[in-house]
C-alpha cells in the first residue's frame, strides 16, 4: 500500500503527463491536419481520464481549470493571450437563475417538501411510495 504522500506525487505526475500529452497532440493535429475545433474535446477526454485514474476530487478539478486556461491561452483567438470576456448580462442571468433556484429550495424546505424529509426522502434508493416503479 502506497503512502498518502507517494499517492499524491503519483497523481500529480499522472495529471501532468496526461495534460502534456493532450497539449502536444493538439499542437501536432493542428500542424498536420489543420484541425482547430478538437482542442476542447481532447482536453475534456484528458480531464475524464485524470478524474478516473487519480484519487479524490482535487486532481480532476485542477485538471479542468488548467485545461480551460490552456484552451483559452493557446487554442483560441487571440492566440497566446488570455481572453475571458465577462459580460454583465451573462452574470445577471446566472445570478437570477441561482437566486430563483435558491428561493425555491428554501421554500420547499420550509413547506416540508419531498426532499426535505417527506415520504420519498425516507425511502431507500429505487423505492417509491407505492412500492413499484412508475
Amino acid at each position: 500500500m502506497m503512502s498518502k504522500y507517494r499517492t499524491q506525487i503519483r497523481d500529480a505526475a499522472l495529471m501532468t503527463l496526461i495534460l502534456s500529452v493532450s497539449f502536444l497532440s493538439i499542437v501536432l493535429m493542428q500542424k498536420f491536419y489543420a484541425m482547430q475545433t478538437l482542442a476542447p474535446m481532447i482536453f475534456l477526454l484528458s480531464v475524464f481520464l485524470i478524474s478516473l485514474k487519480t484519487q479524490g476530487y482535487f486532481w480532476g478539478i485542477l485538471a479542468s481549470l488548467l485545461s480551460v486556461l490552456a484552451v483559452n491561452f493557446a487554442f483560441t483567438f487571440p492566440f497566446f493571450q488570455f481572453d475571458f470576456l465577462f459580460r454583465k448580462p451573462v452574470f445577471r442571468t446566472g445570478h437570477a437563475l441561482y437566486r430563483h433556484y435558491d428561493q425555491y429550495i428554501n421554500h420547499q424546505d420550509q413547506a416540508g417538501g419531498a426532499h426535505a424529509g417527506g415520504e420519498r426522502a425516507r425511502e431507500g434508493p429505487g423505492q417509491f411510495a407505492s412500492g413499484n416503479l412508475p
